[in-house]
């Protein structure tokens, strides 16, 4: 993690008095909590990775991610960029947009012309 990030995610030293932060599942009842939302026991990371591979979903650069998720490696912010059916879809479709825009539309033949 980058500077300063490791106090906000509860696993290292506080900046301001380099004391260890007390857990972060203990401070927010996380058991408690998450029971009651109707999750049990989900991982803190687990959020923090949804919330990554959905920005990462909605065209979020690798420059984003990492100033986002406070790493310091295109490796770590890599792991956040996962393949889906719909981003193939997307990609395709700028394809074809930018091909037509250069491209003249082409007549489209129909039964009648192979005769």
């Amino acid at each position: 993690m980058g500077r300063g990030r490791a106090a906000v995610a509860g696993s290292g030293p506080d900046q301001r008095s380099g004391s260890v932060p007390c857990n972060f599942r203990r401070a927010a009842k996380w058991a408690s909590v998450t029971r009651k939302a109707g999750f049990p026991d989900p991982h803190f990371h687990d959020l923090r990775h949804t919330g990554n591979t959905l920005a990462a979903g909605s065209g979020a650069s690798l420059r984003d991610l990492m100033e986002r998720m406070g790493h310091d490696s295109v490796r770590a912010a890599m792991i956040y960029q996962h393949s889906t059916a719909e981003a193939d879809r997307k990609i395709a479709d700028v394809m074809d947009s930018k091909i037509a825009s250069v491209v003249p539309p082409r007549r489209v033949l129909t039964e009648r012309d192979h005769r």
